[in-house]
């Protein structure tokens, strides 16, 4: 049975969000991981989603092996990165949705205003003499 190519992205994009941070290491190994399956699956075209992951390792077997090849200050670092962007972007975030809030209020004045202001019934009367 021959693997689909969506089989194939699953199991890197997996194994991609396993790692701790995405960056140019990280997207070497899995250029190389892509790389040494379609090799095998050249060699073994029959092979199954269980033979490449017997054959590579899970995701998980395989970001847990880069990260025991890590540095354990490199890994420090890689992680607190990874923290500190969650902070920045739950920030920037919460400051588009406050600055939103407030353009929200203002427009919304503003319509109001405008709505009170804007004649949209006048009643003429007409004397007849």
């Amino acid at each position: 049975m021959k693997i689909a190519e969506d089989d194939i992205k699953k199991y890197l994009y997996q194994t991609k969000m396993l790692l701790p941070l995405y960056k140019q290491p990280e997207k070497k190994l899995l250029r190389e991981l892509s790389d040494s399956i379609e090799t095998y699956l050249d060699k073994h075209p029959d092979a199954s989603m269980d033979d490449i992951k017997k054959h590579f390792g899970t995701p998980l077997e395989i970001a847990q092996g880069y990260v025991d090849s890590m540095d354990i200050d490199e890994l420090i670092s890689k992680i607190s990165i990874r923290k500190n962007l969650r902070w920045i972007t739950a920030i920037i975030l919460l400051a588009v949705v406050i600055g939103l809030s407030i353009f929200g209020g203002f427009y919304y004045k503003g319509y109001q205003y405008y709505k009170n202001t804007v004649v949209v019934e006048s009643i003429t009367t007409v004397d007849e003499e």
